[in-house]
């Protein structure tokens, strides 16, 4: 038993316990922060899902290349063109 002592004295095992407590008190706080921004993130989705979007203008989306494509060429490099159906 007394072996053991002398290899962990106090004054390590203050330091080990100071590191210890500086380190839950980092995971608090970044758990704090994470929770906070998950919670705004979360009421951003139900907003999205419910249709409620707030705060801003709505965003035409469109899905494969063809919808892409034709949302490109209608800003032209010119500005906006009409788009031309063959």
């Amino acid at each position: 038993m007394g072996l053991y002592c002398q290899r962990y004295p106090y004054s390590r095992a203050f330091e080990d316990w100071k590191r210890a407590k500086l380190g839950a008190s980092n995971a608090k706080k970044h758990y704090e922060d994470l929770k906070a921004q998950y919670e705004k993130l979360k009421q951003e989705y139900e907003d999205m899902r419910s249709g409620s979007v707030s705060g801003g203008d709505e965003i035409p989306m469109a899905f494969g290349a063809e919808p892409a494509l034709e949302w490109a060429d209608s800003r032209g490099s010119a500005g906006p063109q009409p788009l031309v159906r063959p």
